[in-house]
């Protein structure tokens, strides 16, 4: 985690160049364009990744689920075939890895819608510049080595924003699964201590 923290500082630093280089050099429309797909692009993973934090809550619900019952099983076995209660327990288990089967895949959809988002955001913002790039070349504002800065200089932004994407996901995941861990906690317990006990009478062993 602290590696990934301080790989994030040259990406930002690169960000800011890029950024800065475009609004020096070119027309201000150019730096606005790009830092508005930026911020589109930081919102939509935030946003994304924050609907997504459900449906990954529910699956890691259901894997403890399925892997309990497993564990239950394996380690009962005496009990279950005493009862004859295999039949019973494989279904239990089958119903249960069906449900994180499910829930496994709705969480990898989610994922997927995210990619795409993000890819919208880049492409839009990679194509309206170099659109806007060709106009100015066609009249005579810009040349055609303007267009491959542009290009490559854009394409170069996006790289360090999807490892920031990545590692906001990652992020929300484990605190994710630091959320149950803290319901766990903050359970009641159904069975109290008496505030004020009767104190044992006892005189003989």
């Amino acid at each position: 985690m602290r590696y990934m923290l301080f790989s994030l500082l040259p990406m930002l630093v690169e960000i800011g160049f890029v950024v800065a280089t475009i609004a020096v050099l070119y027309p201000a429309r150019y730096f606005w364009l790009n830092l508005g797909c930026i911020t589109l692009y930081l919102l939509a993973t935030v946003l994304v990744t924050e609907w997504r934090a459900g449906y990954f809550k529910e699956m890691t619900k259901k894997d403890a689920n399925y892997v309990q019952k497993a564990t239950d099983s394996l380690l009962n076995f005496e009990t279950v075939k005493y009862f004859n209660a295999e039949d019973h327990e494989e279904r239990r288990f089958h119903v249960s890895l069906l449900a994180y089967k499910q829930a496994n895949v709705t969480v990898a959809k989610t994922l997927v819608t995210l990619n795409m988002s993000q890819a919208v955001i880049i492409s839009g913002g990679l194509l309206t510049t170099l659109m806007l790039s060709y106009g100015d070349i066609l009249k005579g504002t810009m040349v055609i080595s303007d267009f491959i800065v542009f290009n490559v200089y854009i394409l170069q932004v996006y790289v360090p924003l999807g490892f920031l994407g990545t590692f906001w996901r990652f992020i929300r995941q484990s605190w994710t699964d630091i959320e149950l861990v803290l319901d766990i906690l903050e359970q009641k317990s159904t069975i109290k201590e008496d505030s004020h006990p009767i104190k044992a009478d006892i005189t003989k062993g």
